[in-house]
């Protein structure tokens, strides 16, 4: 599979698939968050993630939520995107909902795009 980036013609494939590992395991991004910004397929990315010997895939525990391997969950919102920790400080408690808390980040509740 060569694999190339519209968004970056200049870059090599050994380089481009140093970024993408970079860009998930330092970086946190989602899967889905790097084939966008570099103009990818998510299948090219997760392949380039699971054929690198410095990535492990984290596990999804549902279509929001993940869980990096250091333990930390992380929940995307479903207001503005951004993934971030799922915790008090960045998300409301809500007992009837997966995982424990809402769907929409504090700051994305507070402007009113839930």
């Amino acid at each position: 599979m060569t694999l190339q980036s519209p968004k970056h013609p200049e870059w090599s494939e050994d380089y481009l698939r140093a970024a993408i590992v970079h860009y998930y395991i330092e970086k946190h991004h989602s899967m889905r968050k790097i084939a966008k910004a570099l103009k990818l397929g998510y299948t090219q990315v997760r392949r380039v993630l699971l054929t690198s010997a410095d990535c492990e895939i984290r596990e999804i525990a549902g279509t929001t939520t993940e869980t990096l391997r250091d333990g930390t969950k992380m929940r995307r919102c479903k207001a503005c995107g951004d993934e971030l920790p799922l915790d008090d400080e960045h998300f409301h408690r809500d007992k009837a909902k997966a995982g424990g808390f809402k769907y929409t980040c504090k700051d994305c509740r507070s402007c009113g795009r839930e």
